[in-house]
Order: structure tokens, then sequence, then C-alpha cells
């Protein structure tokens, strides 16, 4: 996957010192011309922005260091984000990519510059996904959006592990891409690596499904039986406002001693009389006072069903305090509302909805879920397998790549 950092590194490669000036100059007018005419004076560029003894600073001055100081990477950033929606599939060799003062940057000419900046690795990973391909199609599997999906949800899956086995603060999986990759969720899943991944997956799950049996599966269960039975637990809502804190002596973040008072006063006990009274809405109230402080609750407050321990379904997500939970888990009356809790980060006000006991699994009616956990642990060494045999099976010619790219660039 080609990335931000690679994809500048080659617009700086392709692009001549002398041409990126030159581009940047030419947007600049640009820019300029697009403006609405306006009355102006003379020649603005000679307007002074500052006098220093009687020295004046005209605007071209700020311009060209600007200009100087930032322009060519302006220019590069906004190469990028155009040629981020060009379809590379829909252009001939002559169209051009872009063109300068009279230079014109074709198609073709932009492929040979990254050919000869080496393919061998992008040979190798479109031969694996041929390959993956054509083992798709004799197997009769679609990559279709089931399988889209639940490879994402996979991958969303392992994500939250690896951050909480870091220790590291849970981030939603969807910012991490528009952050990182600098794509949306359906951008991310059109990738060809991505439906390699797709359709590897399913390959795997086919494979499985032929080669695990009962035994297996049973001894994965026995051996996960915590993950399958379904402990008691409460279906909880909650209006949570965190302490203020400030910066103490030594510079960390620390509460003031009366701020657990104050909050209690001043904020949750009247928000408490007013849900009690119902003068508003307890989803109304958290959306006023609570979304900013919990951003794993769903609408309303929903924190979903909560276990004994205070752990949420949510990976990662704040935890409620013992103490609370004690109070909930005793509720025979739903929906209940609590009495404003002071915890050791904030207070909060939880409404308990409902109740569910303890229930030891069957794994009659887990067996599916249990396999996929179990081939889900194995993917990685299946998968390397499964690609390992296709190579071997396969009937693959490699041509000379110096000599076709030579050829090419004639």
């Amino acid at each position: 996957m080609t990335t931000s950092l690679h994809r500048r590194a080659i617009c700086r490669a392709i692009l001549p010192a002398g041409v990126r000036m030159l581009l940047s100059l030419v947007l600049v007018q640009m820019a300029a011309a697009a403006e609405p005419s306006a009355e102006a004076p003379l020649d603005p560029a000679k307007a002074p922005v500052a006098v220093v003894n009687g020295t004046a600073v005209p605007l071209r001055a700020i311009e060209d260091a600007m200009l100087k100081k930032e322009g060519v990477e302006k220019v590069e950033e906004w190469v990028h984000q155009q040629l981020e929606h060009v379809d590379w599939t829909k252009l001939n060799d002559a169209d051009p990519v872009l063109s300068i003062g009279g230079i014109v940057l074709t198609r073709k000419q932009l492929a040979v510059a990254l050919l000869k900046s080496g393919t061998g690795k992008v040979r190798d990973e479109l031969i694996s996904i041929t390959m993956v391909e054509q083992a798709l199609a004799k197997a009769g599997i679609p990559i279709d959006q089931k399988a889209i999906d639940s490879t994402y949800t996979a991958m969303e899956r392992q994500f939250d592990h690896d951050l909480a086995a870091k220790g590291k603060e849970r981030i939603d999986f969807a910012s991490f891409l528009r952050a990182k990759e600098q794509q949306t969720p359906d951008e991310f899943k059109k990738q060809a690596g991505f439906r390699l991944l797709a359709g590897m997956r399913a390959l795997v799950l086919k494979q499985a499904r032929e080669q695990i049996v009962d035994t297996e599966l049973k001894a994965w269960f026995d051996g996960h039986r915590a993950s399958y039975d379904v402990p008691e637990a409460v279906r909880l809502s909650a209006i949570y406002i965190g302490y203020r804190t400030s910066k103490g002596p030594d510079g960390k973040e620390r509460m003031d001693q009366d701020e657990r008072d104050r909050l209690l006063a001043e904020v949750m006990l009247p928000l408490h009389r007013s849900l009690k009274n119902g003068q508003q809405s307890f989803e109304q109230t958290w959306f006023a006072y609570g979304k900013p402080y919990d951003r794993e609750a769903g609408d309303g407050g929903a924190l979903g069903w909560v276990t004994r321990d205070g752990i949420r379904e949510k990976a990662g997500a704040r935890p409620i305090p013992s103490a609370l939970m004690q109070k909930a888990l005793a509720v025979s009356e739903f929906p209940t509302l609590l009495e404003p809790f002071a915890g050791p980060t904030g207070v909060e006000i939880v409404r308990v909805e409902a109740h569910r006991p303890a229930k030891a699994a069957d794994f009659a009616e887990v067996r599916e879920r249990v396999f996929t956990d179990l081939v889900e642990s194995q993917m990685e060494a299946r998968s390397t397998r499964l690609l390992a045999d296709l190579r071997r099976t396969s009937d693959v010619r490699y041509e000379s790549l110096p000599e076709i790219i030579e050829k090419r660039s004639k």
C-alpha cells in the first residue's frame, strides 16, 4: 500500500525543483484570478503592510518569503490531493497528468519513472492476488459484501486487542484509518491489499471447515469457556462527568479537594432531581452534559451490558466502579435511577435498564463462534501455508523486468 510520504517522495522525484517552483507560482496566480474583482490600489503587491522607521514592508515581500519557505510543500500537497482522484485505468499513455509552462508529464512518462524505481515487490503482490483470485474462482467463493464486512470486523477486533495488550488508550479503527492511511473505511475496503486479505480469509475458512474436527473445537471451547459463558450483568445507561483538574507544583494534573463536593452539589444533584421529577429526559440530559466525557457510550448514554467486575462490552471503555456495580446488581425493578455516585475520576448518574442472570454456555449453541475464534487464532499461520501451497502448485513464469521496462520506455 503506497503511503502519503511515498507519494510525495515520488512527486519530488519526477518534478524538477524549478518546475515545482514554477507550479507554485502558477497556483498562486490561479488562486488570485479566482478571487472576485474589487476596487483595489493600482499595484496592491507594492502596498505596504508595515513601515519600519520609514522603510515600507510591501505585500510582495511577504508573498516571496512565504513562497520560498512553504510554496513547494503547498504545491506538492495540492498535486497529491488532485492525483488521489485520478482513475489511472482510464488514462491512455499520452494523456497528460501534469502540464506546466509547456512541459507535459504524461501517464506513460510517470509510469516508466515509477517502474524504474523498483517493481519487484509490486509484481509479487499482484502474483499473489492473481493466485488467490484463481483459487477463489475454482472454489466458487465470491468476495461479496459479507466477506468484506467480516474481514473488516476481524481487523477491528484485532486492532482493539493489540491496543489493549499494549495498555494503550482505545482508538476507533475507522479514525485510525483516516489519520494513518488518509482513507475512509469504504476506501480502505476497495484496496487490492484488503481484497486479497478478504479472499485469503475466505479460503482459509473453507479449508479449515474441511480439516477441523469437533474434538479440536471442544478442546478450544473448554480452554476458553469464560469467553462463551454468559456472566451475570446489568444493562446500564450513565450520565458521567469527570472532575476538573489543575496542575500542581510538580506539573502533574491533580484534583482540588473540594472538586468532588462541588460537582455533586452544583451539577449532579440538581440534574438528578430534574430527572426524578420528569423535568427532562435522561437522553437529553446525557447529550447536554455527559456526552463529551465518555466517548464509548452509545446514544443516550447507553453502556450496554456491564458485568459484576465493571467491565463494559467495548474494549478499553471506562470501567464502572465496584461499589456502584453492587448497587446496580441489587436493583429488582426496571428501569431504576440510582443516586449520583462519586467515583475516583468523576460523578455519574446511572439508570439500570435490565438484569441478566449468569448462564453456562452450551457447546452446540456456540459451535460456529468457537470455530471462527479458533480459526482466527490460527489465521496468520494458515494464510502463510495456504499461499505457499498456491505458489507451489501454480505455474508462475517470471519474465525479464529490466528488458520489458526498457522496451516500455521507448
